[in-house]
């Protein structure tokens, strides 16, 4: 990668910005959501009084077809730690509820999860649930045939066939179902999610949990990919990024240099490339960072050449990122949304 200190040329797949200044992204609360957006591709803020004609308005106002968007992923789409590092708590999820407001953010993310919770969540996989004999109801231990993890803490709205409830994971390796409605046995699971999600545009971050397993991984991102109305302009998927212990020669590194460089040219400007991002100008000089100067720090040009994300914008955990590296990525989304017309 180039660490020269000027931004990179753009190539087909990676649409560069300017993205807002850090100020103003960290007073989101204050400035509103319609003005970040504009910020964020780089257009004039609305005007506060409508101008022209209501058919003229009309036949330039921003479409409002989509639901909104759906998160899709494990702990880097759930937050992180973004309560680290910047003066506010900063959550990528947060800063997309302000852009596309009023339109709805679903963010069914979760920590710890593998990429096949992602295809269980956006109902990619319906696995069978087998519950016990004669079952009417409460709260029981199930068998499920799914190639997500159970992880402590996940919850799904779903239903197998007529019977309504909730799959859920009290402890690693543990499912369990409660009945909320109907009746019924045995069968196939669906996620609610599904139809929530069918009128959303829908961003995806997975696989980082199981990254070694490259086919599969991109084998479940196709899976959801394949929910949305349009698959081809209403999904963006982000890359990986590599954490301390990714470094150059790591397995894990060679795994995610590999995905993120299939998917790039799976999906060019629906791809966000991470990694690029956040070690090269693009988004180490960009806005919201650029008070840092970061590419001025040894320590950071060392990382870099390490082959990791600087640990100036992860964590202290050195696995996720910090509300630093939370931001550069928002903003990036937020850019890349307007580029693709999503706002």
């Amino acid at each position: 990668m180039s660490h020269a200190s000027s931004r990179p040329a753009a190539h087909p797949s990676t649409v560069h910005y300017s993205a807002p200044s850090r100020a103003r992204l960290l007073a989101l609360g204050a400035t509103g959501a319609a003005a970040l957006a504009a910020l964020a591709v780089g257009a004039p803020a609305p005007a506060r009084a409508a101008t022209g004609t209501s058919s003229g308005r009309a036949a330039l106002a921003v479409p409002a077809a989509t639901g909104g968007l759906a998160l899709w992923g494990a702990s880097s789409m759930a937050g992180g730690h973004g309560h680290q590092g910047t003066p506010l708590p900063t959550y990528i999820h947060d800063i997309l509820t302000l852009a596309v407001n009023p339109r709805p953010v679903r963010n069914h993310a979760h920590g710890g999860t593998n990429s096949g919770y992602a295809l269980l969540a956006s109902g990619a996989e319906t696995p069978v649930v087998t519950l016990p004999a004669g079952y009417t109801g409460g709260r029981v231990t199930v068998q499920v045939a799914t190639a997500s993890w159970a992880v402590a803490g996940t919850s799904i709205p779903g239903s197998i066939g007529g019977l309504r409830g909730v799959l859920s994971s009290p402890a690693l390796n543990v499912w369990q179902f409660e009945r909320t409605g109907g009746s019924g046995g045995s069968g196939p699971f669906l996620s609610d999610w599904r139809a929530e999600a069918r009128d959303s545009r829908h961003i995806i971050w997975t696989g980082k949990n199981n990254i070694t397993q490259t086919d599969l991984v991109q084998a479940h991102i196709e899976a959801v990919r394949a929910t949305a109305r349009n698959p081809a302009d209403d999904v963006l998927v982000l890359g990986q990024w590599a954490t301390s212990s990714d470094r150059n020669g790591t397995g894990t590194n060679g795994a995610l240099t590999t995905l993120n460089r299939r998917q790039k040219q799976a999906y060019g400007t629906r791809f966000l490339d991470v990694q690029e991002l956040l070690t090269t100008p693009w988004g180490l000089s960009s806005h919201p960072v650029r008070g840092l100067n970061l590419l001025d720090r040894a320590d950071v040009r060392g990382d870099i050449a390490a082959g990791i994300v600087p640990r100036a914008l992860q964590g202290s955990d050195g696995v996720h990122l910090n509300g630093w590296g939370n931001l550069v990525v928002a903003a990036a989304i937020i850019t890349r949304m307007g580029d693709i017309g999503w706002l």
